[in-house]
Formats: C-alpha cells, sequence, structure tokens
C-alpha cells in the first residue's frame, strides 16, 4: 500500500542521494617538462618539474590546477634565462582507454609564468611575469586502473617575442578507479 505522500518524500530526499554519489573524481600528477625558451634569435634549454591536481567532472573531460618550478637555466651570449615559476590552471579532454590501455588528451589551458633573465651577472632585465595560454597534446598509457604514465607536447603562449615549447614526462593517480 502506497501512501500518497511517497513522491513528496522520494522527492524531498533526492538532494541527499545526489550528494551521497561523487560528482567528481580527483587525480594529482608529477611531472618533469625540458623546455626550449626561444627569446631573440636564441634557444635556451631549461628544465621544469610539476606538479598538477584536477577533476574529471565528466568521463573524460577534467579542470587541471598545475604548479612549476624551473630547476636549472640555460647561458647564450651572455644572457641567462631560467623558466623559474609556472601557474597553469584549464582543462583536460581526453579519450576512453583503448583496449591496450592507451589513452589521448589535449589541454588548453591559462597560464602565468615567471622568467628570470640576466644578462652578464647584473640581473638585467631580472624576473618578469607574463600571462597567456598554453596547449598541450599527450599520448598516456594506463599501467592499472589508477596510474597513468604519459608524454606530451607542450607549448606556452606567454608573450609575443617569447615562445616556449617543451616535453613532458608526467606520472598521475587517480583517487577511484579510472572509468574514462
Amino acid at each position: 500500500m502506497h501512501s500518497r505522500f511517497t513522491p513528496l518524500i522520494l522527492l524531498l530526499s533526492a538532494p541527499a542521494v545526489c550528494l551521497a554519489a561523487p560528482i567528481a573524481t580527483p587525480y594529482v600528477g608529477v611531472a618533469y617538462e625540458q623546455q626550449s625558451i626561444s627569446l631573440s634569435d636564441n634557444d635556451f634549454d631549461t628544465g621544469m618539474f610539476t606538479v598538477h591536481a584536477g577533476a574529471w567532472l565528466w568521463e573524460g573531460i577534467g579542470l587541471e590546477l598545475e604548479l612549476g618550478k624551473g630547476i636549472d637555466d640555460d647561458k647564450q651570449n651572455g644572457v641567462s634565462v631560467e623558466h623559474a615559476s609556472l601557474l597553469r590552471y584549464g582543462l583536460r579532454l581526453q579519450t576512453p582507454s583503448t583496449p591496450n590501455q592507451t589513452v589521448l588528451y589535449v589541454l588548453f589551458s591559462g597560464a602565468t609564468s615567471k622568467l628570470g633573465m640576466q644578462t652578464a651577472g647584473d640581473g638585467i632585465p631580472g624576473n618578469n611575469s607574463f600571462n597567456g595560454y598554453h596547449a598541450g597534446i599527450g599520448i598516456g598509457t594506463q599501467l592499472n586502473s589508477k596510474v597513468q604514465l604519459d608524454l606530451s607536447y607542450n607549448n606556452y603562449q606567454v608573450d609575443e617575442s617569447i615562445d616556449v615549447t617543451g616535453f613532458r614526462l608526467n606520472i598521475e593517480y587517480t583517487f577511484a578507479a579510472l572509468k574514462r
């Protein structure tokens, strides 16, 4: 025997049922990126260590935040350049895993970079901050249901006179079983 209040009770309990199911699957990763910074017809080779965190909002669609720290600099023609720090925030789009556990992904992000530049050790022009965008494309393999290893190509457009590109080796951990 059903009560006439059953639909009302079910309707009122819907928010509790929705909150019980997770709406986002968090993930974290660490990476090393070998970068080339093109500045004034010179290419400077630098390295960067990054950490990122994000959440899969829907299957294959995630939001991501990344922090990076330069770990070395390069010197050419009396000019020393270092990609001192990076903040990246944006969208990750990833294909479902193939039968051999391979995934493809693209990244579209805003980026804030701090480049350290010195001329002959005198600190001029010093550290400069730049805002721009980032795009990346990568291929990865799922080592198990929670761990993914990938390689990506990244391009940072942080200033019209500076081009930063890099190849990144990344390992990523998802806190719930991958359902992508």
